[in-house]
């Protein structure tokens, strides 16, 4: 089975600067033959709330210890589109999810899926001006 790309979010990240042992471990069995990424949302939250906080120290901990350990990945216009039409489908009657104790989502899709439709640059969804 090929390695799975996982995106860590920000809890995720927060719990592992907190020391948290059972995240710790469970982020450990998965790196050994995944790929866990960052994204740049994802290190704002964290530099943001180390920094509102003056933590310097974990700050540190974070720069040396943690983020070294994950590729970092530059999202795309492309990907926020998706990401927002795969959130719609989730939270649609469309799809069932489910995630078990070892936190491996399931799914299954009870109907065929579509692309999404591309957003012209300079307009909306439906056409209007978004500014």
């Amino acid at each position: 089975m090929s390695a799975q790309i996982y995106i860590l979010d920000t809890n995720v990240i927060s719990d592992i600067i907190k020391k948290h042992s059972s995240i710790i471990e469970q982020i450990r069995i998965k790196q050994s033959t995944n790929i866990l990424c960052l994204t740049q949302p994802v290190e704002f939250e964290i530099l943001r709330g180390l920094f509102r906080k003056k933590a310097m120290r974990q700050l540190l901990y974070y720069q040396t210890q943690i983020r070294p350990k994950f590729q970092c990945l530059a999202l795309t216009d492309a990907d926020w589109q998706l990401a927002t039409h795969g959130t719609t489908i989730l939270n649609s009657n469309d799809f069932q999810i489910s995630m078990d104790k070892h936190f491996q989502v399931n799914y299954q899709l009870k109907a065929p899926l579509s692309p999404p439709a591309p957003l012209s640059p300079l307009r909306g969804e439906r056409g209007r001006n978004p500014f």
